[in-house]
């Protein structure tokens, strides 16, 4: 079984990615990288024609990204619950992925409700300064991975946002 979910075989002059699970290609997407500041400008556009629908636009592709992202990551290890979101965290601590830094993960699995606080939001890196918090794709994000976990429909609120000049950036997740 493949050590880790991230191995990958790029296939030449395709442009396609296949991410590699127990030594077999199973799972094929066609994988592109924008930098931060890209994301940050697209946000800023479609902000700037939709307003304040804008962040369900962002939130509503963060949730799809999150529960595809999490079902196979739940597929591909054995650990649940608590040990899940421990191994969860140090995927996204030592891939590089560059997305955030997890700063706490609490879950409360009998009130079906959690608390992420993140740092270096790639979202609030490309932005910059904002009077109203602005990461709406990893609130979306999060309340994906969630819902994957607990099986449940999950709401996310950002209540602390880095561009705002807060310390980190933190999400409220409930079940609804």
């Amino acid at each position: 079984m493949s050590k880790n979910i991230h191995d990958i075989k790029r296939v030449a002059r395709e442009g396609i990615i296949h991410v590699l699970l127990n030594e077999e290609v199973e799972h094929e997407r066609r994988i592109i990288m924008i930098g931060d500041w890209t994301f940050a400008n697209i946000q800023k556009d479609v902000e700037s024609i939709l307003n304040d629908e804008a962040s369900a636009i962002f939130y509503d592709a963060g949730l799809l990204a999150g529960k595809e992202t999490s079902k196979l990551l739940l597929n591909e290890w054995k650990e649940r619950g608590k040990d899940f979101i421990k191994r969860w965290v140090r995927f996204y601590e030592e891939t590089g992925t560059g997305w955030f830094k997890v700063k706490k993960f609490d879950i409360n699995f009998e009130k079906e409700e959690a608390i992420m606080q993140i740092t270096n939001s790639f979202i609030v890196t490309g932005y910059g300064k904002s009077e109203e918090p602005i990461c709406h794709f990893l609130n979306g994000y999060f309340a994906g991975t969630l819902e994957s976990i607990l099986g449940k429909k999950i709401t996310s609120k950002e209540t602390m946002c880095e561009a705002k000049g807060d310390p980190y950036c933190e999400f409220k997740l409930e079940t609804y």
